[in-house]
């Protein structure tokens, strides 16, 4: 059974855990419904928190650079540059490690209880915006370069305007506004858009799932989807965000974790995924989790 924390917006508790985000309050700026904004490139390794949920917001990371592995309540999720990863209040998540160099933007919505209002925006207008962010189809969705410039915008109007004045409050109200037009243009057009689906690739990628240190090759993959290679690379990219290699790697990689969190040795894990040395295994294991799989040793009992 998940042991889950509640966190509050508010309470100082979610805020920041590395020291490293740099957080914007917009509740000063009069900005119901997006009261938080942050950014962060890590100047090194940062390890996550404690699985939780958060009881009065959801919340939304985009990937800028690097990858960041999130933990939830269906297993683990790898978001890559471009992607939003979004938890709803009672989704109960946690950040596993962010690689050094790793970029995110991080907002808080915060649905109005009736007949509370966003933005100024009438009810029907915000209502409008608690069930897009509310009842999102999809945990991972691909972001438009549009959410990006609007992140951008908004920290651009929290750094040059003066905090307190009138026009601070309107340059951000209408950044935040443009934020939650571009999220919400993102969630619908991955609701609209059916998922993809390919019956043999979905057996492949189960197939490394249950059994990730057999021998998988790329032309024995292709052969079992009935694709060429290029085909395959394409449809694993549509259906994981990864090719076929990275992905092999990627769930190798999370095996061995658990692994050497149960105490196994590096040496005896690296041979068991097939890597061809410790020393690859180590180069693979730090790309994808930004710590070193002697670092990892004991990491859950640790920080868990």
């Amino acid at each position: 059974m998940l042991k889950v924390k509640p966190l509050i917006f508010g309470d100082g508790n979610e805020w920041d855990a590395s020291g490293e985000w740099q957080n914007f309050d917009l509740r000063k700026d009069r900005c119901d419904g997006l009261p938080l904004v942050a950014r962060v490139k890590f100047r090194s390794v940062c390890y996550g928190d404690e699985m939780h949920i958060h009881g009065n917001f959801v919340e939304i990371f985009l990937c800028l650079k690097g990858c960041v592995h999130y933990e939830t309540e269906s297993g683990l999720m790898r978001i890559l540059p471009g992607q939003i990863f979004m938890s709803r209040p009672d989704q109960p998540h946690r950040r596993v490690s962010s690689p050094k160099g790793t970029c995110l933007y991080r907002a808080a919505f915060a649905a109005p209880k009736p007949p509370g209002r966003i933005l100024g925006l009438s009810q029907a207008e915000s209502r409008f915006f608690a069930r897009t962010f509310m009842e999102f189809p999809r945990r991972v969705s691909t972001a438009s370069n549009r959410v990006r410039t609007a992140f951008e915008r908004l920290f651009a109007a929290c750094d040059a305007e003066r905090p307190g004045t009138t026009i601070r409050r309107l340059c951000v109200k209408s950044a935040a506004l443009e934020l939650l037009l571009a999220l919400a243009e993102t969630v619908r057009s991955q609701d609209q858009s059916p998922p993809y689906s390919n019956a043999k690739v979905e057996e492949i990628v189960r197939q490394i799932e249950k059994a990730p240190e057999a021998d998988y090759s790329i032309p024995f993959l292709a052969n079992a989807a009935a694709l060429s290679s290029v085909a395959l690379n394409d449809a694993f990219k549509r259906l994981t965000g990864l090719t076929p290699h990275a992905y092999l790697l990627d769930v190798r990689a999370r095996r061995a974790r658990e692994d050497l969190e149960r105490g196994h040795a590096i040496a005896v894990v690296a041979a068991k995924y097939r890597f061809p040395s410790p020393a690859h295994f180590s180069t693979v294991f730090r790309r994808i989790f930004g710590l070193s799989p002697r670092d990892c040793k004991g990491f859950r009992k640790n920080n868990i």
